[in-house]
């Protein structure tokens, strides 16, 4: 089998349990829309909230490695590990304990993280140039860089709101994709 006719077989499986269960990614859909209206209504709690969140899920994971190394001292590499324990529930605490410092931790990496795709995505832009096209990514990855140098200049103030910001426009985005695949997937594909 060619791999067009693999990815043709995928699609249309794919395309067969979308519209199989269309109404339930209709009602995802609708709830994440819902939920990132409200992270953006309300950033500075949907931010704080997911630090939070974050915090005791990094306590949590710290506490179940703490089990997996139960009787494992003679293990290889038993006291890096006990070393990434430590650090899982250090930082969970100190999340969970001053949300703010996280915050601002957080969104410091989400300004790197931007500067840096942005400029790869201008670097790969200019690499396929020829492509059809290939201003669009240019621009999005000049987007990405302003916003990284915008955010950077309003840090700390800016750390409050970014992190709901950005997941309430995350939900956002991703429901009205499931919403309109799910919607789009009653119709037939042509041939």
């Amino acid at each position: 089998m060619s791999s067009e006719a693999a990815s043709q077989v995928l699609r249309e499986a794919v395309r067969q349990t979308v519209s199989r269960y269309s109404i339930w990614f209709k009602i995802q859909s609708v709830l994440m829309v819902a939920s990132g209206v409200l992270a953006l209504a309300f950033p500075v709690t949907s931010s704080m909230a997911l630090v939070n969140f974050l915090g005791w899920l990094l306590i949590v994971t710290g506490l179940i490695q703490a089990l997996g190394l139960i009787g494992a001292g003679s293990v290889p590499q038993f006291w890096l590990q006990l070393v990434s324990v430590s650090l899982f529930l250090i930082v969970g605490a100190m999340f969970v304990r001053n949300s703010s410092g996280g915050l601002l931790a957080i969104s410091m990496l989400v300004v790197v993280l931007l500067m840096i795709e942005g400029v790869s995505k201008i670097s790969l832009a200019l690499t396929i140039r020829p492509f059809p096209n290939w201003a669009w990514l240019a621009l999005g990855g000049a987007v990405s860089v302003a916003l990284s140098f915008y955010l950077a200049y309003r840090l700390p103030a800016a750390s409050a709101w970014l992190l709901g910001a950005l997941l309430g426009l995350g939900l956002i985005t991703e429901g009205l994709a499931l919403g309109y695949l799910s919607w789009r997937v009653r119709k037939p594909v042509p041939a």
